[in-house]
């Protein structure tokens, strides 16, 4: 599964947020929602880093653990036979 930001499409919507707060009577309103989403955009981003972090440290180690239990569970089956 994978998960993340369309980029491209974040860029295209600060972009228009942009010429809404220039071109519109109510800029302020604008530029919050533009702030807004750049903290959203922001935050979602370092939580992807984190997930994608944590999904390569689980990878190592079950790597390293799986041979272990294998091995284990092979002894454990020779000494019930």
């Amino acid at each position: 599964m994978a998960i993340g930001i369309d980029r491209n499409g974040h860029r295209r919507l600060m972009e228009c947020l942009r010429m809404l707060a220039e071109q519109s009577g109510d800029a302020a309103h604008w530029q919050s929602i533009e702030r807004e989403l750049t903290d959203a955009y922001q935050r979602t981003a370092h939580l992807v880093a984190q997930a994608e972090k944590s999904a390569v440290d689980y990878n190592k180690l079950r790597k390293k653990i799986r041979p272990m239990a294998v091995l284990a569970l092979r002894k454990m089956n020779k000494k019930t036979t």
